[in-house]
């Protein structure tokens, strides 16, 4: 990770993402940080520049670089980049970052600053449908944070393949990084008790040891580090119960178009796991899967591979 993208509107909960991006630039001593504010309001609404508001802007701006900076430390904040920008925030936050050649957009979440700001719902929302580069929503946190546990989640399919290149980065550069991969049998959408379920719970289950077979392979080089484990339940709420419950430090996730409706389609899971995070959350497009009218077609049977077992979470 060379380049990392922190978008704010200078609100609390925005700045609340600070630890975050310490806790990063730490761990990715080379990586420079690029910080920007957009100033929207009046120009948003009225295409107008009184002076008063560049004013009053322009001092926001300044207020909000010199915090990152004095969050950052010294030392970190000498590899900063502070961006001020005038217009419409979801589209200057992708146009910056892809100017940039940034690896990662950072979001805090829940921002109560002026309308159509850094808020799930709004402007990050947007940023999650439009930015081709990881995406990560910071919900309120606390004060420190350390990279020590990950959470990936996998629906098995080839679409997912860049979240896991982007975890096992993540593994590489922090030696003491665990990963918990987790399928989710998704049989809730099916009626109990039916033959049609059963089939449905079977066709899941032999799907999850494939994806952990899968998984032993690529992921054999990180020994004890890498765990698997298969849950039922829905795909959004379960994601967020292991990861409060197994006390994960961030969740990783694909974005892609699945064939089973609610599934890790960007607006069901993916967007659901931003606004009900109770941790940082990376949702990573596959390059190859730009459009949601299906430009390209990926085999979502995972490879063979040699181990066979579904571990249940306990």
């Amino acid at each position: 990770m060379k380049r990392i993208f922190y978008a704010t509107d200078g609100s609390p909960h925005s700045l609340a993402a600070l630890p975050v991006v310490k806790a990063l630039m730490k761990e990715f001593p080379e990586a420079r940080l690029t910080a920007l504010y957009v100033s929207d309001g009046l120009t948003h609404l009225f295409g107008l520049r009184a002076d008063h508001y560049l004013q009053v802007e322009e001092a926001t701006a300044s207020h909000i670089r010199d915090t990152i900076a004095r969050e950052l430390s010294p030392h970190l904040s000498e590899r900063m980049d502070f961006l001020h920008e005038y217009g419409r925030p979801a589209t200057l936050i992708c146009d910056s970052a892809e100017r940039w050649k940034s690896d990662i957009v950072i979001l805090g979440t829940h921002g109560r600053g002026m309308p159509d700001r850094v808020l799930v719902g709004s402007v990050s929302q947007e940023v999650l449908r439009r930015a081709e580069i990881p995406v990560m929503v910071v919900p309120p946190a606390p004060q420190t944070y350390e990279l020590r546990k990950v959470l990936f989640a996998t629906d098995g399919s080839s679409g997912v393949y860049s979240a896991e290149q982007f975890v096992r980065s993540l593994m590489d550069a922090v030696p003491h990084l665990e990963t918990l991969s987790v399928y989710v049998l998704n049989v809730m959408t099916h009626g109990p008790y039916t033959g049609f379920s059963e089939s449905v719970f079977e066709r899941e289950r032999q799907r999850a040891e494939a994806i952990e077979r899968d998984l032993a392979e690529r992921i054999l080089a990180y020994g004890d580090r890498h765990r698997f484990y298969a849950v039922e339940g829905h795909p959004v709420q379960s994601i967020c119960n292991v990861a409060r419950s197994a006390k994960v430090d961030l969740i990783v996730l694909g974005s892609h178009r699945h064939n089973t409706m609610d599934r890790w389609i960007l607006g069901s899971v993916g967007e659901g796991v931003a606004r009900m995070t109770p941790v940082p959350a990376v949702i990573v497009k596959d390059p190859q899967l730009r459009s949601l009218f299906g430009d390209a077609v990926h085999d979502e049977t995972p490879l063979k591979a040699s181990r066979e077992s579904v571990t249940p979470l306990s």
